[in-house]
């Protein structure tokens, strides 16, 4: 009960320090304007993330004094969390150049795995692989990508947000499911800061998590899934199902971009959530159907996963195959569009 009321509590503080930020960003014009590759149509307040990092990074220090969090997964968190989250919100308030944001998420990565103690095991479910060397290399990639991944991620009204509340509820019964209280705790604190903020930002969004914001949600869900790597031996690829429709979608995009050998940290409009707004679906249907999903594809592909570790591989290279065929119909969609449009032009 008293963890329920503090939740409840968490929430509240996120909704209503949202909102103070968004006035702050509105007095300050620090606006997200509209340009030739947005998916909005007004200026609108960005930095908003700086609401539920504030609100998490306190919790954790909260469950860390109560003797819920050890010192090696609380120092990554904060340590890491608040470089991340403040090269962010530098970002957001005056752009940074990529290389500079690259440093910064260099060094909090190597933070990171020098307090978890790397990435020795590399565990695919059926397959477990002891490669001390090439797992903390693995990992330090996959902290930076991740982070960078929820940036680019977060380009229309609620979906970055939502994505956020599903993961951390789901990461908070599973780790209950595994014993690990902490980690519980933490996602179910995470849930909470997130959801208070996704008040403000469901379409209409009323402001933007920004860099601040997004850079940091990437960043806490790789660290949590690397702690319980570590400690509980659970599956590298059951964490990648669970993160797919992110992963999926942003990595494709981005092999796409440096095929085409096009600046892949540009801001662009190649990603399948911003193909199916052109193609005309509202913020509001594709952010659910991101949703939709992963309650109907993933979280039952997870479970399966996890409770028959010895199918995982063909389980990984369905639901790869599933979300592929959707990233290309994401594509397709808009090239179906622009040709029936064009056709009707022709026929008037």
């Amino acid at each position: 009960m008293f963890f329920s009321l503090s939740l409840l509590l968490m929430f509240g503080v996120s909704l209503v320090l949202t909102n103070f930020v968004r006035r702050h960003a509105l007095a300050t014009a620090l606006l997200d304007i509209p340009n030739q590759r947005s998916s909005h149509t007004i200026p609108t307040p960005r930095g908003g993330g700086l609401a539920f990092v504030s609100v998490f990074l306190m919790a954790t220090l909260g469950l860390f004094f109560n003797h819920y969090l050890s010192l090696p997964i609380t120092a990554a968190l904060m340590g890491g969390g608040i470089l991340v989250a403040v090269v962010g919100y530098c970002d957001d308030r005056q752009p940074i150049s990529a290389r500079k944001r690259f440093v910064v998420q260099f060094i909090a990565a190597v933070w990171v795995l020098s307090w978890l103690g790397g990435f020795p095991v590399l565990d695919f479910g059926s397959v477990q692989i002891v490669a001390p060397m090439l797992g903390a290399v693995l990992a330090l990639i996959a902290i930076i990508w991740s982070i960078n991944l929820y940036n680019f991620m977060d380009g229309i009204d609620g979906l970055a947000a939502s994505q956020g509340v599903f993961l951390s509820v789901v990461a908070a019964i599973f780790f209950y499911a595994i014993g690990d209280v902490a980690l519980a705790l933490l996602s179910a604190t995470l849930a909470a800061a997130i959801g208070g903020f996704l008040y403000w930002n469901w379409p209409p969004a009323k402001i933007f998590m920004g860099d601040v914001g997004s850079g940091f949600l990437g960043f806490v869900f790789i660290v949590m899934a690397i702690d319980a790597c570590n400690k509980h031996e659970v599956s590298l690829l059951l964490c990648l199902i669970l993160f797919s429709l992110f992963l999926y979608d942003a990595t494709l995009t981005l092999i796409y971009r440096l095929i085409k050998k096009q600046k892949y940290y540009e801001a662009h409009r190649e990603h399948a959530y911003q193909h199916g707004v052109d193609a005309g679906w509202s913020h509001t249907k594709m952010t659910l159907a991101y949703l939709v999903i992963n309650m109907l594809l993933v979280l039952p592909i997870s479970y399966i996963f996890y409770t028959k570790q010895s199918v995982s591989f063909w389980l990984w290279g369905s639901l790869s195959i599933i979300l592929l065929s959707l990233w290309f119909a994401a594509r397709c969609s808009t090239s179906l569009k622009d040709r029936r449009e064009y056709q009707t032009l022709e026929n008037s």
